[in-house]
């Protein structure tokens, strides 16, 4: 296991926020090839600045050299179900298995637990996961259990002619 620094992330420090998005967007990329990121960084921010509905409070673990390796999100909603929080940890491939999402985990539940939320809610995804992924034998192992599946169907547009008649 390698030296894993956890930092909690300020919006306004452009440097951690790049850091962080950076991280959630390679691991967004590769489970989800060919699509588009979420949002751009820029939007990213300005949507988790605004704390109408849900505060988030990310984190970032940084390598003993300081790279940003992983990221973990913790959103907490304002309006209903205030005993839940949803939790995301966000791991590099080149870095997995080293403990670092192990750490952004248990910072994230602790800051859900923090903030008296009794239910930590998170999910795995991409056109790869299923309930053996590596994702999914991770959250096993952090205490998880599977509650939903949700199915993500696409249909390639144009369609092929013959498909249409």
């Amino acid at each position: 296991m390698h030296q894993v620094n956890v930092t909690e992330v300020e919006l306004t420090d452009s440097v951690l926020f790049h850091g962080w998005y950076e991280a959630v967007q390679e691991v967004w990329t590769g489970a989800w090839p060919g699509d588009p990121p979420w949002a751009s960084e820029e939007v990213t921010q300005e949507l988790f600045a605004d704390r109408e509905d849900d505060e988030r409070i990310l984190f970032v673990a940084t390598a003993a050299d300081g790279e940003v390796v992983g990221a973990a999100e913790v959103a907490l909603p304002k309006k209903d179900n205030l005993h839940i929080a949803h939790v995301k940890a966000s791991v590099r491939p080149a870095h997995r298995g080293s403990g670092f999402g192990r750490a952004l985990l248990e910072v994230a539940e602790q800051c859900a637990s923090d903030n008296s939320r009794t239910v930590h809610l998170s999910d795995t995804s991409g056109r790869t996961a299923t309930l053996e992924s590596r994702e999914a034998r991770f959250a096993v192992a952090a205490g998880f259990s599977l509650a939903r599946r949700e199915v993500r169907r696409e249909l390639t547009l144009p369609l092929k002619r013959k498909r249409i008649e």
